[in-house]
C-alpha cells in the first residue's frame, strides 16, 4: 500500500522530467529546423552528461542517508543537506567558470562546425550551478516524504519551459532554447 501511495508522485515526476528533457529539441524541430536541433544537441548533451555524472551520482549516493536521517535525526539531515550543497558548490563553480572560458576554444578546435552555437552553449553553462543544486533539493524533498511538492515543482518547470520555448524559439532560434533552459533551471 505504501508503494502504491507513492507511485503517482514519482510516476508524474518521471513523466515531467522526460518531457522537460525533450521538449526543447522537439520545439526547435517544429518551430525552427533540423539544423537548429543539430546545433542545440552539442551544448544540451554536454550539460546533460555533466548533470548526470556529477550531481546525479553524488546525490544517488546520499539519498539513502537522507531517508534514514529523516526518520532518525533531523539535525543530521540538515547537516547532510548543507554539506552536499557545499560539496557541489566546490565542484560546480570552477567547472562553470572553466567551461565558460574554454567553450569558444573547445568548439573551434573540436567542433568547428558548431561555432554558431557558442552563445547558446555559454548561456546553458550558466545554468550548471542551478542544475547541480536542484539535485540535492529534489532528492531531499523525496526523502522527507514531500515527493508531491517535488513533482509539482517539476510540473511547473516543465510548463514554464514549454511556454518560454514557444515564446523564444520563433524569434531567437537555438539561443532562445538556451535562454529557456537557463531561466527554467534558475526557477527550479
Amino acid at each position: 500500500r505504501e508503494l502504491l501511495r507513492l507511485l503517482p508522485a514519482f510516476a508524474f515526476a518521471g513523466i515531467f522530467v522526460r518531457i522537460y528533457n525533450a521538449v526543447d529539441s522537439i520545439l526547435l524541430g517544429l518551430l525552427a529546423d533540423t539544423v537548429a536541433v543539430g546545433l542545440y544537441s552539442v551544448p544540451a548533451k554536454v550539460v546533460t552528461a555533466l548533470q548526470m555524472l556529477i550531481p546525479g551520482a553524488f546525490v544517488a549516493s546520499i539519498y539513502p542517508a537522507m531517508s534514514h536521517y529523516f526518520k532518525t535525526s533531523r539535525a543530521s539531515l540538515e547537516d547532510l543537506f548543507i554539506r552536499s550543497m557545499a560539496y557541489l558548490a566546490v565542484l560546480v563553480f570552477p567547472l562553470t567558470v572553466g567551461l565558460f572560458v574554454l567553450i569558444p576554444n573547445i568548439l573551434s578546435r573540436v567542433w568547428p562546425e558548431y561555432l554558431a552555437v557558442t552563445d547558446t552553449f555559454l548561456v546553458m553553462t550558466l545554468a550548471l550551478p542551478f542544475l547541480f543544486f536542484s539535485f540535492p533539493t529534489g532528492y531531499c524533498l523525496n526523502a522527507v516524504d514531500a515527493q508531491k511538492k517535488n513533482t509539482m515543482n517539476r510540473g511547473i518547470i516543465t510548463a514554464l519551459n514549454i511556454i518560454l520555448n514557444l515564446a523564444l524559439i520563433p524569434t531567437l532560434g537555438v539561443f532562445g532554447a538556451g535562454i529557456s533552459f537557463l531561466i527554467t533551471n534558475m526557477a527550479l
